[in-house]
């Protein structure tokens, strides 16, 4: 029999025709034209608000001033401070003034419970409000507490009256409250004086540089009751002021030498002390000083009475 060959045909995958397929050309459309007159218009309106906006917060701020009295804007900034540097920020007295005549409305407020720090020797209490004014609403949260001498006045913990820590954090929340819906933190001096508030009513709160201690034992003083101590001078500040009891203007210069202590010499800048200590600075030689320790705000202060070359 003859062989039958039979041939087997491997059935092959049927392979796509890439030449077969329609291509889709993507249509041509007109590329779109922004109309750039309309862009520019919106902004040009948004900076005619936003100018507009500006007026009325100056305008308010020049409002807020002018309801304010001596005391209502207090400084905290450090001794020294540039004048151009300095800012004040609205007392609660002053918030409470200016809220009732503007009609602020209050909700929402909250006492928390009194809380001990983690020693049990200081307390503290917290209130927290909301505040609005022509449908602007910002929410304040204000503590006070024994450990702050702003609030506790510096007394021992059983002198202080707990009621005293307890308003003093309600108007702490108030006084946030009302800043921070007019935006009345931190205003530049020399923008309340630009709105025709006197700086001299605002209440100077300082934190003192209060220089580096001298130690006791070389505080042995002479038989005019005077510290001798050669110094060098490092830098001389001037500072004046008003005395609350007498009403008398005063003149004080800070003198700080390289050892970072600091002495007070009140006299005026064309005293012979002066003139001489300012030489000593510029030239940085050694210079002889006698002064007393007078005892001030628990702690001891260095008054300069003689200046080596000023006898006369």
């Amino acid at each position: 029999m003859d062989d039958v060959k039979t041939t087997l045909h491997a059935k092959t995958p049927e392979i796509a025709d890439a030449g077969s397929r329609d291509l889709v050309t993507p249509q041509e459309t007109d590329p779109e034209v922004v109309d750039q007159t309309d862009i520019f218009d919106e902004v040009i309106a948004a900076a005619n608000k936003l100018e507009a906006y500006a007026k009325a917060q100056d305008q308010i701020l020049n409002i807020i001033v002018k309801r304010t009295y001596a005391g209502d804007w207090v400084c905290h900034d450090r001794e020294g401070t540039p004048e151009a540097e300095r800012k004040a920020n609205l007392g609660a007295a002053g918030a409470e003034r200016i809220a009732n005549f503007l009609g602020v409305q209050e909700a929402n407020w909250k006492e928390y419970p009194k809380e001990w720090s983690e020693d049990n020797k200081h307390y503290s209490y917290a209130y927290s409000a909301d505040f609005s004014f022509r449908g602007v609403t910002r929410h304040a949260v204000g503590r006070a507490g024994t450990r702050d001498k702003f609030f506790s006045g510096g007394k021992a913990m059983e002198d202080i009256n707990e009621d005293d820590i307890r308003v003093a954090a309600f108007r702490e929340c108030f006084k946030k409250g009302i800043t921070r819906l007019f935006g009345l933190r931190n205003i530049p001096l020399t923008k309340l004086t630009s709105l025709g508030y006197d700086k001299a009513l605002v209440k100077m709160v300082e934190f003192e540089n209060k220089g580096k201690r001298i130690d006791k034992a070389q505080l042995k003083t002479n038989d005019k009751g005077l510290v001798e101590k050669t110094i060098v001078v490092a830098k001389l500040e001037k500072f004046e002021g008003v005395n609350k009891t007498t009403n008398k203007p005063w003149v004080r210069f800070d003198l700080h030498d390289k050892e970072g202590v600091k002495y007070a010499v009140f006299a005026a800048g064309d005293s012979k002390r002066i003139q001489i200590l300012a030489e000593r600075q510029e030239d940085q030689k050694p210079i002889k000083i006698a002064f007393k320790v007078v005892p001030y705000n628990d702690r001891e202060n260095y008054q300069v009475e003689w200046v080596e070359g000023a006898e006369g």
